[in-house]
Formats: C-alpha cells, sequence, structure tokens
C-alpha cells in the first residue's frame, strides 16, 4: 500500500493516479505555497505621515498644516467631500463675478453658498427637517443655480453681432471702438446709436480720450460713466458705460441746420423780448402757444435773455436752475427757456390753464329711465355717472369755450349739451334729468345751490315739526272728542305732499276714499283736479280733468317722501306734510 504524495490518501501498489485528488503516482508535487494576510495600501495621508515620522528632518508649518488637511479630508463622509467641493467652486464663481462687477452673479454666488451651508446643517440636524431627502433638495437647488449665474454672464451678448465699422455712416466723426461685438440700433446720417460689448472700463476711458482727440470738447460733461461733448461741426456724442454688462453705449448726432428767423408780431409772441440771433425755427404760433428754437445763442447770451424774460413780466412762481427758466406773467402764461447746447434754445410760451371743477348730480328715476350718463368735455370721455348719482370731474383747461355733452350710456343718441366758457378757475355746477328722448341739463348758480341747502335743513326740520305737530294735533282731536263727542276732520284729504322749490312750492293732495287728488303752487291761483287708480306702493296713475295727460305717483306707507313722475317723464321727489298747511292754502283756491 503506497500513500498519495500530494492529499495522503492510501491507494494501491500498482496505482498509477490518485482515485481522489488525480495527481500523477511517481511524480514529485510542489510544496504547497504558503497563504500570506492581504495587506491594505496605506492612504494618502498614512504615507506622508509615515515619511515624515521616518524623516529625522522637522516639519515645517506648511507641512502640518498639509498633514492635518490630508486627516480631516479622510474623516469626511462622502457627502461631506461633495459639500466641501460645492463651497469652493460657489466661492470661486463669486471671486469671478466680484471681479468682473457682476452684481447680479454675485448675489446668486453668495445664495448658493448660503444654500450648500444650510444643506450641510440639515444633514447633522442642526436645522431639524421633517423629511431626510430635505437636505439633498437644497444642494440640488445650489447647482441649479448655476444656469443663471451662467446667463447673466452672456446675456448681453445675446443680440451681439459682429461690427464692421466701414459699415457706419458716420464712422468719419466717431472714432472706431476696440471690441467689434456689438450691436447697432440706429445707422443714418443724421443719427447713430449702438451698443459695443465686451468693454472693459479701461477700453471705455481710452475711447473716451480718442474722442477727445477727435474734437469733441466743446461743452463737455463727464463723470466716470458718461460723457457728452460736441464737436466744432456741431455733432453731439453721448458716451455711457456699463461696467456690470461690459458695454459701450455709442450715440452720435448730427448738427440741425437753421435758417433765418424774424420774430412773429402776434399777441403771444409779443409778450416776449426778441432774441438777438435771427437765426432759428418756429414750431408753434398761434392763440394757445408759441414755440420756438434759436441758434447762434452761447450760454451767456441764453443767461441775457432769461434776465429780458424776467424784466418782461415773467417772474411769477419762477424756477432758474443751470440751463433752464420756467415762469409764469401776471396773466398766468407760462414761459419755459431751456438751453439745449451747442448755442441752441428752446422757448415756448403757452396760454394760462385754468382748473374746472365740473360737478354734476342726476336726478334719479323711481321707474323708468334709468340708465347711467357719460360725460365729455369736447368730445373727450371724462367719466361715467351713475343714475341717481353725483360726481366731480376736475379739468384743466386753458381760456374758451367748450361743449359739455351728456349721453345715455345704452344709446347715444339721447344726449343732453350744454357750453361752458372758462376764463378763471371756478366750480360749475350741473342737474341733470334723464328721459327716454333726451337727457335735460339744468345749470345750478351759487345762489341756488346754497338755496338748496337751506331748503333740505328746513325740510328735515320741518319734518321733524310736523312729527311733533302730529302728535299735538291727535292730543287736542282726542280732547275735543271726549269734551264734545264728536272730531271735526280737517281736510277731505287723507294725503298731502309738497315740493319746495326756491321762490315757490307745489302740492299734491289724495283722498283716499274718493280716489280724488288736487294739485296747486304757491306761486299762481290755478288749481288742477282729477281722479286717481291703482296702488301707491306700485304707482297710483292719474287722470286730470283737463285730460291733457296723465302722470304718476309713487308713496309706500311710512314714507316721509314719494315720487312724481310727471307727463314727460320726469321724476320730482315730494315730502309728506301737514294737511291743515295744504288744506289751508287749498281753500284760498276753491
Amino acid at each position: 500500500m503506497i500513500k498519495c504524495p500530494k492529499c495522503g490518501a492510501v491507494l494501491s501498489d500498482d496505482s498509477k493516479f490518485c482515485s481522489y485528488c488525480g495527481a500523477k503516482i511517481g511524480e514529485a508535487t510542489p510544496p504547497p505555497v504558503e497563504e500570506r494576510p492581504a495587506v491594505s495600501e496605506p492612504s494618502y495621508s498614512e504615507t506622508v505621515k509615515s515619511n515624515f515620522s521616518r524623516s529625522a528632518i522637522p516639519q515645517s508649518l506648511a507641512d502640518r498644516i498639509k498633514v492635518k488637511a490630508c486627516n480631516q479630508w479622510d474623516r469626511l463622509s462622502v457627502y461631506g467631500k461633495i459639500t466641501t467641493i460645492a463651497t469652493v467652486i460657489f466661492a470661486l464663481l463669486f471671486l469671478t463675478a466680484f471681479l468682473l462687477g457682476k452684481t447680479a452673479a454675485v448675489l446668486v454666488a453668495i445664495l448658493q453658498i448660503i444654500l450648500v451651508v444650510v444643506s450641510g446643517l440639515m444633514r447633522k440636524q442642526i436645522i431639524k427637517v421633517p423629511k431626510d431627502w430635505i437636505h439633498l433638495l437644497v444642494l440640488s437647488l445650489a447647482v441649479i443655480l448655476l444656469i443663471p449665474y451662467v446667463g447673466l454672464f452672456i446675456a448681453p451678448d445675446s443680440n451681439a453681432s459682429y461690427l464692421a465699422w466701414s459699415d457706419i455712416l458716420l464712422a468719419d466723426v466717431a472714432p472706431e471702438p476696440k471690441s467689434h461685438v456689438g450691436e447697432v440700433l440706429t445707422n443714418s446720417d443724421e443719427y447713430l446709436s449702438l451698443h459695443v460689448y465686451r468693454t472693459t472700463a479701461v477700453e471705455y476711458d481710452e475711447y473716451v480720450k480718442a474722442c477727445i482727440e477727435n474734437g469733441f470738447t466743446v461743452e463737455a460733461e463727464q463723470n466716470e460713466q458718461s460723457y457728452v461733448a460736441y464737436n466744432s461741426d456741431g455733432y453731439q456724442l453721448s458716451l455711457s458705460f456699463d461696467e456690470s454688462d461690459s458695454c459701450m453705449n455709442i450715440a452720435v448726432t448730427a448738427a440741425k441746420k437753421y435758417g433765418t428767423l424774424t420774430w412773429p408780431s402776434s399777441a403771444i409772441a409779443g409778450l416776449l423780448p426778441v432774441p438777438k440771433s435771427t437765426t432759428g425755427e418756429i414750431i408753434q404760433n398761434d392763440e394757445h402757444a408759441f414755440q420756438a428754437y434759436i441758434s447762434n445763442t452761447p450760454l451767456e447770451a441764453f443767461n441775457a435773455y432769461v434776465t429780458a424774460c424776467a424784466n418782461n413780466g415773467f417772474n411769477v412762481n419762477s424756477n432758474e436752475i443751470e440751463k433752464s427758466y420756467s415762469a409764469e406773467n401776471e396773466d398766468g402764461y407760462q414761459l419755459s427757456v431751456l438751453y439745449q447746447g451747442n448755442g441752441v434754445v428752446s422757448i415756448s410760451v403757452s396760454e394760462p390753464e385754468y382748473t374746472v371743477s365740473l360737478e354734476v348730480n342726476c336726478t334719479e328715476n323711481l321707474l323708468f329711465s334709468k340708465y347711467d350718463v357719460n360725460v365729455y368735455v369736447n368730445d373727450s370721455l371724462q367719466g361715467t355717472l351713475r343714475h341717481g348719482g353725483t360726481d366731480i370731474y376736475n379739468l384743466n383747461l386753458t381760456k374758451g369755450t367748450y361743449e359739455v355733452r351728456f349721453e345715455n350710456d345704452e344709446d347715444s343718441d339721447v344726449i343732453g349739451i350744454t357750453t361752458i366758457d372758462v376764463h378763471q378757475d371756478e366750480t360749475l355746477k350741473y342737474k341733470i334729468y334723464c328721459t327716454s328722448s333726451k337727457i335735460e341739463v339744468e345749470p345750478i348758480t351759487e345762489s341756488e345751490s346754497a338755496e338748496e341747502s337751506k331748503v333740505a335743513s328746513e325740510q328735515n326740520i320741518a319734518s321733524s315739526t310736523t312729527e311733533n305737530e302730529t302728535v299735538q294735533s291727535e292730543i287736542l282731536s282726542s280732547e275735543a272728542t271726549e269734551s264734545t263727542g264728536t272730531a271735526e276732520p280737517v281736510s277731505e284729504y287723507e294725503l298731502a305732499f309738497v315740493r319746495r322749490l326756491q321762490s315757490y312750492s307745489l302740492y299734491l293732495m289724495f283722498d283716499t276714499d274718493t280716489k280724488m287728488v288736487a294739485q296747486f303752487g304757491t306761486d299762481d291761483t290755478y288749481l288742477d283736479k282729477g281722479s286717481y287708480t291703482g296702488d301707491f306702493s306700485s304707482g297710483v296713475t292719474i287722470a286730470w280733468d283737463h285730460g291733457q295727460f296723465t302722470e304718476q305717483f309713487v308713496y309706500q306707507d311710512g314714507s316721509s317722501t314719494g315720487a312724481y313722475i310727471d307727463g314727460n317723464g320726469f321724476d320730482w321727489e315730494y315730502s309728506k306734510c301737514d294737511l291743515e298747511e295744504a288744506q289751508s292754502l287749498l281753500d284760498t283756491r276753491e
């Protein structure tokens, strides 16, 4: 019996192969390899520490910081490493935007850094949130903000194209800018306007110097971000620079050619002193206004002209600032003198404007023609007056006559027209009455307005007094009944109403037993009688004995007023009055 040299199994003497492990019997089997335990590779920080520990040379401050940073980095989780990298990137974006003067981009970068810090605090549960995934959402939002950040750098050039200076019609007037990326807004012989992108502050300053060398030095005005000047040919140059967008704006205006000017002899132009210059252009000269441009008038001559205008009476409510003067004269005419530049002065005078307050009261109809009214002044809509309401329209008008038109909001053919003569500040009051065919317009004078207020006050007093008198009358009637046993009625009519006007009053009396009605006034001796049908709450119909027309009257039981609708469709308000008062007047008519 023999043993397998590889696995040690017992085999027969004539075996050629091991029946257990398959090893060939008689061949030398290599000794088994001893397995060694796996050894992990040291980290970068461990290698650095090991190397320094084996070194006899002392560590520098930079080396110690490097080792400490490596240790801190190794201790960070994957999320911590992501937020650290994001914070560094956003800080670099902030620095870039700050150096380029991109204020909006700076704010976006700050917001990104804040979101990353908040996300880390949520991760550590320093900031409590209801869901575990919210910190990931906050971090994602910080990353998404990269889109508007980048857009703030490329937005100004969105409409940009290559600037071929040879195509600019005023290229011989203004120097060529260094950048050829821009946008042409206007390109003509009279006016040039364009944006030049990708321009630095240094390049802008160099361009201003080039314009000065080209002769744009007349009446020059300059600050940090703009430059305005003329050249000897009268061309105006206007430059501005936006550092946040790296954009320079160039505008060139050709000089206007003026002809010979003859000062007009109109009344409104005669209010002004005649300028010394005889070149310019008159823009407007009529009864309402005068406007002109005067050339060849340097700044010294402008100041002298302003003084002459003040001496001519334009010194009321005056306002004088650099290169401009405005004032009024005693008649309210308004003057404006402005130095345009390059020896050009604008002069304008306009007739006075008056403040007119238009107060309109729409008398309310009880049943019919209850439409709103559009109010026009010379075809200019001032507003819509609701039916039964009162509104005030404040107007600024020059001297003259104006048409005031009241128009049915539902039918433009139903109108009422009046005119106003404007020559001073004033308040005008009107009362309008709406009918199916037209709008009646009635002016209210100050005395009438005061009288109406007085009548209204008296009516309130009379209403209160009537109630007291009614109570007293009932008491006296009761006492008379007790003493005599019978009560004699004051009137055969049970209801009496009055409409008190400025100089007279109108009365209506109703006999509810016989359905008879009487109407009379204190301004005359007339007396109309008739009969009525229907119910007061819905409106009774009155048929007068003269047979000319029928009218209506509406009265709610317990109310102190009623509505009288005449044959023309107008509504008139009547107040309930004392029967004895009305009967005493009626007795003088019968």
